[in-house]
């Protein structure tokens, strides 16, 4: 009875120590990106429309006390782990025609939430959360 007793402890035991180590890969559902992600701040509208098959991004921003908006069409790449997004302007095959626009750590991608920081430590404001449209 005592050995059965222990058993049962070192297995739930096991269990608990292998629930709270897995990695949280759910947080990151890379076909999520595709569509159109919106954030509001200080004063400016800015939408990314991200397009799979093209790898392109379309990024409108309006300044919402003037009415300016810009449009900029983007290349983006994601990385083999899922965890990195860049933004690029040019051929990514071509190094001197490319163009670095932006890398951003995946933090969370969901249906309707993305959250993003800037891998580039000296540039916080960038990191954003943004939500589906």
């Amino acid at each position: 009875m005592k050995i059965n007793s222990f058993k049962i402890l070192f297995s739930l035991l096991l269990s608990t120590v292998m629930l709270f180590s897995c990695k949280k890969e759910d947080d990151i559902h890379i076909s999520d990106l595709e569509g159109t992600w919106k954030i509001s701040e200080l004063g400016k509208d800015v939408k990314y429309t991200f397009n799979n098959p093209g790898k392109t991004v379309l990024v409108y921003a309006l300044q919402t006390e003037t009415g300016a908006d810009t449009t900029l069409i983007r290349n983006y790449i994601v990385s083999n782990d899922k965890r990195i997004l860049t933004i690029f302007e040019g051929d990514r095959y071509q190094k001197s025609d490319a163009l670095y626009t932006g890398q951003y750590y995946l933090k969370e991608l969901a249906s309707k939430q993305m959250i993003w920081e800037n891998t580039d430590k000296e540039l916080k404001e960038a990191d954003k959360t943004l939500f589906k449209k």
